[in-house]
């Protein structure tokens, strides 16, 4: 559980830096930003690019961040129901 909130994290940042380099908010060519964007893009773009080539932007949206993140909820709910029907079926 501990680890897909940190992949939530490391997505949700991943996604708000790209916002905000769209709109011209962050400068996508400051090193910082290039290191942190490219370290979030080695672990979130393996995930992601399947998503991408099944799901097309819409209206230059990308909607494949919120998908990815509602599967993750969806399956850390699944995750904390086992747990409790197994710890109640235990009792």
């Amino acid at each position: 559980n501990t680890g897909l909130n940190l992949y939530k994290a490391a997505l949700g940042i991943y996604a708000l830096m790209s916002w905000l380099g769209a709109f011209g908010i962050l400068n996508p060519r400051e090193e910082i930003v290039m290191k942190v964007q490219g370290a979030l893009a080695s672990i979130i773009d393996p995930v992601l690019g399947p998503l991408r080539n099944i799901i097309p932007a819409i209206a230059g949206f990308d909607i494949s961040f919120m998908l990815l993140w509602f599967v993750i909820e969806q399956a850390q709910a699944a995750a904390v129901s086992i747990m409790f029907g197994a710890i109640s079926y235990a009792v």
